[in-house]
């Protein structure tokens, strides 16, 4: 019975949330997404190692969000309105806010545009996973190759205007990433950012 009152409870303020705009400008399939159980597919994209060896880093999510055990691909937890706390190495888990008992990897994304997450201040695109390593936390930006290509070309490059060379400078570093995904060995990362002059988003 008690169940059967919850569930009740959670239609009803799906529902509400439906008709009063909490999703708006979500489309059937984001919303279907956002409810869904299984790690979606992303696309082409490179996994840069951003920090290494970090006590307690500060995860901040802007929106609805969602959070994943990149080791079974099976869901832990979402929200609607973003989540902001340190997570934490614990002996038996992962904490952030809540406690994840039994998991020492966890992949952070949001579905709100523009799909931003914030590693102690500073805002990345894609997705953020976090790996516990002897009590301190290795952090990974999985991001598109699109947005990896603007970011190193706009911190390798800040003053260059001519579009020709920033076509040309563009191609440079896609080609290479691309180079450097295929050629990792590492199945947690494949560049380090301190190498690649990748700063996050810009």
């Amino acid at each position: 019975r008690t169940i059967m009152k919850k569930m009740h409870l959670l239609l009803s303020i799906l529902v509400i949330s439906l008709s009063t705009g909490l999703f708006a400008g979500t489309s059937y399939k984001s919303a279907k997404e956002l409810f869904g159980r299984e790690l979606p597919d992303e696309p082409t994209s490179i996994k840069v190692l951003i920090a290494q060896g970090l006590d307690e880093p500060r995860v901040q999510t802007h929106g609805r969000y969602r959070v994943f055990d990149p080791k079974t691909e099976r869901r832990l937890t979402y929200g609607f309105f973003g989540k902001n706390f340190n997570v934490v190495p614990l002996r038996d888990g992962l904490q952030w806010g809540e406690v994840f008992p039994d998991t020492y990897q966890m992949t952070v994304f949001t579905d709100s545009k523009p799909n931003l997450v914030s590693v102690n201040g500073r805002p990345y695109k894609g997705r953020i996973t976090l790996y516990a390593m002897n009590g301190r936390l290795n952090v990974v930006n999985e991001v598109s190759l699109e947005d990896y290509t603007k970011s190193v070309l706009s911190e390798c490059f800040p003053n260059e205007k001519n579009p020709e060379i920033l076509a040309a400078l563009s191609i440079c570093i896609r080609t290479t990433a691309t180079y450097q995904k295929e050629d990792s060995s590492n199945p947690y990362w494949d560049v380090e950012a301190k190498d690649v002059n990748y700063t996050g988003y810009s």
